[in-house]
Protein backbone atom coordinates (compact mmCIF):
# COMPACT_ATOMS: atom_id res chain seq x y z
CA UNK A 1 0.00 0.00 0.00
CA UNK A 2 1.60 3.94 -0.77
CA UNK A 3 0.87 6.27 1.48
CA UNK A 4 0.79 9.65 0.89
CA UNK A 5 0.93 11.15 4.51
CA UNK A 6 1.99 9.10 7.08
CA UNK A 7 2.54 11.49 9.69
CA UNK A 8 -1.03 10.65 11.39
CA UNK A 9 -0.70 7.18 11.35
CA UNK A 10 3.15 7.72 12.97
CA UNK A 11 1.01 9.43 15.80
CA UNK A 12 -0.92 6.80 16.61
CA UNK A 13 1.59 4.57 16.85
CA UNK A 14 3.82 6.55 19.01
CA UNK A 15 0.43 6.63 21.23
CA UNK A 16 0.33 2.46 21.03
CA UNK A 17 4.09 2.46 21.70
CA UNK A 18 4.02 4.91 24.74
CA UNK A 19 0.92 2.83 26.30
CA UNK A 20 2.68 -0.44 26.03
CA UNK A 21 5.46 0.65 28.48
CA UNK A 22 2.82 2.89 30.75
CA UNK A 23 1.65 1.39 33.79
CA UNK A 24 -1.83 2.44 32.85
CA UNK A 25 -4.40 0.68 34.77
CA UNK A 26 -6.05 0.33 31.43
CA UNK A 27 -3.63 -0.18 28.61
CA UNK A 28 -4.53 -2.89 27.14
CA UNK A 29 -8.05 -1.38 26.34
CA UNK A 30 -6.67 1.76 25.00
CA UNK A 31 -4.21 -0.34 22.71
CA UNK A 32 -7.05 -2.11 21.57
CA UNK A 33 -8.65 1.18 20.80
CA UNK A 34 -5.52 2.72 19.36
CA UNK A 35 -4.79 -0.43 16.98
CA UNK A 36 -8.81 0.13 15.60
CA UNK A 37 -8.28 3.66 15.11
CA UNK A 38 -5.14 2.83 13.25
CA UNK A 39 -6.65 0.73 11.03
CA UNK A 40 -9.95 2.43 10.40
CA UNK A 41 -7.07 5.59 9.28
CA UNK A 42 -4.92 2.79 7.16
CA UNK A 43 -7.99 1.88 5.40
CA UNK A 44 -9.02 5.78 4.61
CA UNK A 45 -5.36 6.38 3.28
CA UNK A 46 -5.01 3.01 1.35
CA UNK A 47 -8.51 4.12 0.00
CA UNK A 48 -7.36 8.08 -1.39
CA UNK A 49 -3.98 6.47 -2.13
CA UNK A 50 -6.35 4.27 -5.42
CA UNK A 51 -8.20 6.54 -6.01
CA UNK A 52 -5.65 9.08 -6.83
CA UNK A 53 -3.76 6.41 -8.52
CA UNK A 54 -6.99 5.80 -10.90
CA UNK A 55 -7.05 9.52 -11.90
CA UNK A 56 -6.60 10.04 -15.39
CA UNK A 57 -3.37 11.58 -15.99
CA UNK A 58 -4.90 14.78 -17.47
CA UNK A 59 -7.54 14.94 -14.41
CA UNK A 60 -4.13 14.75 -11.86
CA UNK A 61 -2.88 17.28 -14.45
CA UNK A 62 -5.66 19.64 -13.82
CA UNK A 63 -5.53 19.76 -10.32
CA UNK A 64 -2.29 20.28 -10.42
CA UNK A 65 -2.49 23.15 -12.33
CA UNK A 66 -5.63 24.60 -10.09
CA UNK A 67 -2.94 24.39 -7.02
CA UNK A 68 -0.33 26.37 -9.50
CA UNK A 69 -3.05 29.18 -10.10
CA UNK A 70 -4.16 29.41 -6.49
CA UNK A 71 -1.08 29.57 -4.76
CA UNK A 72 1.32 30.89 -6.95
CA UNK A 73 3.83 31.95 -4.38
CA UNK A 74 4.65 28.83 -3.38
CA UNK A 75 8.29 27.05 -3.98
CA UNK A 76 6.74 25.16 -7.63
CA UNK A 77 9.74 22.80 -9.34
CA UNK A 78 9.38 20.05 -11.77
CA UNK A 79 11.16 17.81 -9.27
CA UNK A 80 8.68 17.58 -6.79
CA UNK A 81 5.56 18.81 -9.24
CA UNK A 82 6.56 15.24 -11.41
CA UNK A 83 6.47 13.55 -8.23
CA UNK A 84 2.80 14.45 -7.23
CA UNK A 85 1.73 12.99 -9.98
CA UNK A 86 4.66 10.01 -10.28
CA UNK A 87 5.97 10.75 -13.28
CA UNK A 88 8.82 10.83 -14.46
CA UNK A 89 10.07 14.38 -15.09
CA UNK A 90 10.57 14.51 -18.70
CA UNK A 91 7.04 12.96 -19.09
CA UNK A 92 5.52 15.06 -16.88
CA UNK A 93 6.92 18.41 -18.51
CA UNK A 94 5.78 16.81 -22.00
CA UNK A 95 2.47 15.77 -20.85
CA UNK A 96 2.29 19.90 -18.96
CA UNK A 97 2.83 21.21 -22.03
CA UNK A 98 0.99 19.29 -24.75
CA UNK A 99 -1.98 19.64 -22.44
CA UNK A 100 -1.68 23.26 -21.34
CA UNK A 101 0.20 24.92 -24.31
CA UNK A 102 2.97 26.19 -21.59
CA UNK A 103 5.51 24.41 -19.83
CA UNK A 104 5.09 23.98 -15.78
CA UNK A 105 7.44 26.50 -15.04
CA UNK A 106 6.17 29.24 -17.51
CA UNK A 107 2.89 28.63 -16.34
CA UNK A 108 4.14 29.10 -12.65
CA UNK A 109 5.84 32.06 -13.44
CA UNK A 110 3.18 33.75 -15.51
CA UNK A 111 0.69 33.20 -12.19
CA UNK A 112 3.66 34.52 -9.87
CA UNK A 113 3.43 37.62 -12.17
CA UNK A 114 -0.21 37.98 -12.37
CA UNK A 115 -0.76 37.74 -8.39
CA UNK A 116 2.31 40.48 -8.70
CA UNK A 117 0.51 42.66 -10.76
CA UNK A 118 -2.40 42.12 -8.84
CA UNK A 119 -0.85 42.88 -5.56
CA UNK A 120 0.58 46.04 -7.31
CA UNK A 121 -2.52 48.00 -8.45
CA UNK A 122 -4.19 47.03 -5.04
CA UNK A 123 -1.92 47.45 -1.87
CA UNK A 124 0.71 50.05 -0.87
CA UNK A 125 3.87 47.80 -0.76
CA UNK A 126 7.27 47.67 -1.43
CA UNK A 127 8.61 45.70 -4.52
CA UNK A 128 10.91 43.96 -2.36
CA UNK A 129 7.64 43.25 0.01
CA UNK A 130 5.61 42.02 -3.28
CA UNK A 131 8.48 39.81 -4.66
CA UNK A 132 8.66 37.73 -1.63
CA UNK A 133 4.86 37.47 -1.61
CA UNK A 134 4.87 36.22 -4.71
CA UNK A 135 7.62 33.37 -4.04
CA UNK A 136 10.92 34.96 -5.44
CA UNK A 137 14.32 35.48 -3.29
CA UNK A 138 15.40 37.51 -5.34
CA UNK A 139 14.06 41.06 -5.81
CA UNK A 140 16.36 41.82 -8.37
CA UNK A 141 15.13 38.86 -10.49
CA UNK A 142 11.57 39.40 -9.94
CA UNK A 143 12.35 43.01 -10.98
CA UNK A 144 14.14 41.72 -14.09
CA UNK A 145 11.43 38.96 -15.02
CA UNK A 146 8.69 41.00 -14.93
CA UNK A 147 9.85 43.33 -17.33
CA UNK A 148 10.88 41.22 -19.48
CA UNK A 149 7.50 39.05 -19.68
CA UNK A 150 5.44 42.97 -18.86
CA UNK A 151 7.52 45.30 -20.80
CA UNK A 152 7.49 46.95 -17.59
CA UNK A 153 9.46 47.54 -14.50
CA UNK A 154 7.00 46.82 -11.61
CA UNK A 155 7.14 50.80 -10.67
CA UNK A 156 6.25 51.45 -13.82
CA UNK A 157 3.09 49.10 -13.94
CA UNK A 158 2.46 50.36 -10.25
CA UNK A 159 2.67 54.21 -11.84
CA UNK A 160 0.48 53.36 -15.03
Amino acid sequence: VQLDNTQELSMIINHICYETYSSNKYKEDTINHYLHIFFIKLSEHSHISTETSSMSSSLKLEIIRRKIHSKPYLNWNVDWLSHELTMSKSNFQHLYKKTFGITPMADVINNRLKYAKYLLSTYDMTVKQISKLCGYNNEIHFVRQFKQICGLTPSQYRMK
